[in-house]
């Protein structure tokens, strides 16, 4: 699958400066110019965004899944009278 995202060229400082700011970009690190570009940072960031809202998705998944099963096996094992 291949994601593109269309940037109106009037709007791409804007969008790239907004977006470099709001998530911590830094132009110097540690006196020395930033060797990741802000368009390479914005890139990475997308990309972060999307594994950390798959990984939350099947985590949650799997821990509802996890606690309805150990749930399913008390009911069963445990049965007091």
């Amino acid at each position: 699958m291949t994601v593109t995202i269309e940037i109106p060229d009037a709007l791409s400082s804007r969008v790239l400066n907004g977006f470099a700011s709001h998530h911590g970009y830094r132009p110097t690190i540690g006196g020395e110019a930033n060797q990741e570009t802000k368009e390479q940072f914005l890139k990475r960031k997308v990309i972060e965004f999307i594994h950390q809202a798959v990984r939350f998705q099947e985590s949650e998944a799997a821990a509802r899944t996890a606690k309805r099963a150990a749930i399913d096996k008390a009911d069963s094992e445990i049965v007091l009278t």
